[in-house]
C-alpha cells in the first residue's frame, strides 16, 4: 500500500505538470508538456510547499498519507531541475495570469470552507493538495469564455483606433517572405512607419502592434498570416489594408487546407478588399495592379549570387536599376521587388531604396551567417523551411567552397502526399556532402530521397545535434541549419 502511495503521488504531480506551465503562459491555454514560467518559479515551490504541509498535517487522519505526500515530493524533484536547467524565458507576469492564480486560491478556499463544514471529508485534503498543477489549468479553463471576451473587445478596439488615424495601411501575406518584405519596406520609411518588432500576424497581434502605434506615424505596415480556413476574414476585420502584397503561394499548410488553391483563395482575399495590389508572379492570382517577378512588369536581371551580399539589377517601365542588398540568397531579391512595388506606389524613389536597403541586416534565423573563431561558416536559416526557400539556401551553400554539411528537420505542416520531404533530402544531396537529420517526423522521407549520395545521421533534437557539430565541424567546412524553430 505504501508503494501505490508513492507512485499515485508521483504520477499526480508529473501529469498536473503538464498544464500547469501552459496554463500561465499560452493565450489559449493549451497545455504543452514542458512550458514553464521561470519568473513564476518562486511562486510554484511556495504553492507545492504550502499543499505538501497541508498533507502532512492530515497524515495524521489518513496513515498512508505520508507516503502519498513523499510521491509527490519525489516527482517535484525532477520537475524542479529541468526547470532550473532549461534556458530561461524572460516572461512579464501579467493580469491574466494574476487573474487565473486568484481564481486558483478561490477554489482552495471554497473546498476548505467545506472541509470545515463536513469535517468526514477532510481525508481528500492530501490528494486535494497534490493536484495543485492541474487546479491552476482547471482554473484558467474557467476563464477561458471571460478572456476570449476580452480579448475580442480589445481587438475591436485597436481596429476602430487604426481606422481613426489618418495612416496609410500595408497588408502582406503569403507562404514566405513576409518578414523581410516588410522589413525593407520598412527600412525606406522610417521613421514614418510604424509596424511589429517580430512577426506578430495574428488578430490579437495585429491589434498589440496598433496598440503601441505612436502619434504622427504615416503608414502602418500588417503581417497577416493564415494557417487554417477562415483566418484571413479574423485579420481583415482588424487591418483593411490601402495596400495588399501577395509574396508566394506553397504547400506549407496543406494540412490544414484542401490543397494549394484552397490557399491562393484563402489569400487572394486580401487583394480583393485591397485598393492597390502587388503579387508575385508564380503566386497566380487575379485582381493585380503590379506583378512581380519572371514575366511581370517589375522584375530582376543579372542577380550575382555572393558570400556577404546580392545583386541585382531592378527593372521597370524600361529603367535598370543596380541594387546591393547584404543579404544573402535569391530568395531576397523576389521579397526586394515585392516592396519595391509598395514603395513605387508610395512616390518613392530607387535611390533612396539603394541607400536605404545598403544599411540593412538579415533577420535572425533567416539566412544569416555565424561569426565564429574555428574557421568554420554557419548559416542560420532554421526559422522555417520550404520547399521554395529551401532551393534558394542551397544555391546560395554552393558559393562555398569546402565540405558542405545540412541540418534539417523537414518541412512541416505538409501534405505528405506531395513528398515535400522526399524531394528536399534529393536536392540536398546535389549539393551537400553530410546531411545531419534532426528528429524523426520527417526523418524517413528525407533519408529516402537523399538515398545514398551522401552521408547522414540523424540526432535527436536540435540540443543533441549541437554535440554533433563540436565532435564533426572542422576548419573550412561550411553549415547550413534549414529547419523549423522551435526543435
Amino acid at each position: 500500500m505504501r508503494i501505490v502511495c508513492i507512485v499515485i503521488g508521483y504520477a499526480l504531480c508529473l501529469f498536473g505538470c503538464c498544464p500547469y506551465w501552459g496554463a500561465l503562459q499560452r493565450v489559449r491555454y493549451k497545455p504543452l508538456r514542458g512550458e514553464r514560467c521561470p519568473k513564476l518559479w518562486l511562486l510554484n515551490v511556495i504553492s507545492f510547499c504550502i499543499s505538501l504541509a497541508v498533507c502532512l498535517l492530515w497524515t495524521f487522519f489518513l496513515p498512508e498519507g505520508k507516503w502519498l505526500c513523499l510521491g509527490i515530493l519525489v516527482g517535484f524533484i525532477p520537475v524542479a531541475v529541468i526547470d532550473c536547467i532549461q534556458p530561461r524565458i524572460s516572461i512579464r507576469p501579467t493580469a491574466r495570469m494574476w487573474r487565473i492564480i486568484l481564481l486558483t486560491a478561490l477554489l482552495y478556499a471554497i473546498v476548505g470552507g467545506f472541509t470545515i463544514a463536513y469535517p468526514s471529508i477532510g481525508s481528500v485534503w492530501p490528494v486535494w493538495g497534490s493536484l495543485q498543477y492541474i487546479v491552476i489549468g482547471v482554473a484558467s479553463l474557467c476563464l477561458y469564455p471571460i478572456e476570449e471576451a476580452r480579448n475580442r473587445r480589445f481587438i475591436r478596439r485597436m481596429a476602430n483606433k487604426l481606422k481613426a488615424q489618418n495612416v496609410t495601411t500595408v497588408g502582406i501575406t503569403g507562404s514566405a517572405g513576409k518578414t523581410t518584405v516588410k522589413r525593407l519596406i520598412q527600412a525606406v520609411l522610417a521613421p514614418l512607419c510604424h509596424t511589429d518588432a517580430g512577426n506578430y500576424n495574428t488578430p490579437i497581434g495585429l491589434a498589440l502592434t496598433i496598440r503601441s502605434m505612436p502619434k504622427g506615424c504615416r503608414y502602418f505596415i500588417a503581417e497577416m498570416g493564415i494557417s487554417h480556413p477562415g483566418d484571413m476574414k479574423e485579420l481583415l476585420s482588424v487591418v483593411k489594408p490601402d495596400i495588399g502584397v501577395l509574396t508566394c503561394v506553397l504547400p506549407q499548410h496543406t494540412l490544414n487546407f484542401d490543397g494549394v488553391d484552397m490557399i491562393r483563395q484563402e489569400k487572394q482575399k486580401l487583394l480583393d478588399v485591397s485598393s492597390y495590389t502587388v503579387a508575385n508572379t508564380q503566386a497566380k492570382v487575379s485582381k493585380v495592379d503590379l506583378s512581380v517577378g519572371e514575366g511581370g512588369q517589375l522584375f530582376a536581371e543579372n542577380i550575382q549570387i555572393e558570400r556577404t551580399c546580392t545583386r541585382f539589377d531592378l527593372c521597370h517601365q524600361g529603367t535598370r536599376h543596380p541594387i546591393i542588398l547584404p543579404l544573402l540568397g535569391r530568395g531576397c531579391v523576389q521579397d526586394a521587388l515585392l516592396a519595391a512595388g509598395v514603395l513605387l506606389h508610395l512616390g518613392y524613389s530607387y535611390r533612396q531604396m539603394q541607400v536605404a536597403w545598403q544599411q540593412m541586416v538579415p533577420e535572425p534565423h533567416r539566412m544569416q551567417l555565424v561569426r565564429n573563431d574555428r574557421g568554420i561558416t554557419v548559416i542560420d536559416d532554421s526559422y522555417n523551411c520550404n520547399i521554395a526557400g529551401a532551393d534558394y539556401a542551397l544555391e546560395y551553400l554552393s558559393v562555398y567552397e569546402g565540405r558542405k554539411l545540412v541540418a534539417c528537420s523537414g518541412i512541416s505542416e505538409s501534405d505528405p502526399a506531395l513528398y515535400l520531404n522526399f524531394h528536399l533530402g534529393e536536392k540536398i544531396a546535389k549539393v551537400a556532402n553530410v546531411l545531419i537529420i534532426v528528429g524523426d517526423t520527417n526523418a524517413s522521407e528525407l533519408k529516402r530521397g537523399a538515398g545514398d549520395k551522401i552521408e547522414l545521421l540523424q540526432v535527436p533534437s536540435t540540443l543533441a545535434s549541437q554535440e554533433i557539430y563540436k565532435r564533426l565541424l572542422r576548419e573550412g567546412d561550411v553549415l547550413l541549419i534549414m529547419a523549423d524553430l522551435p526543435n
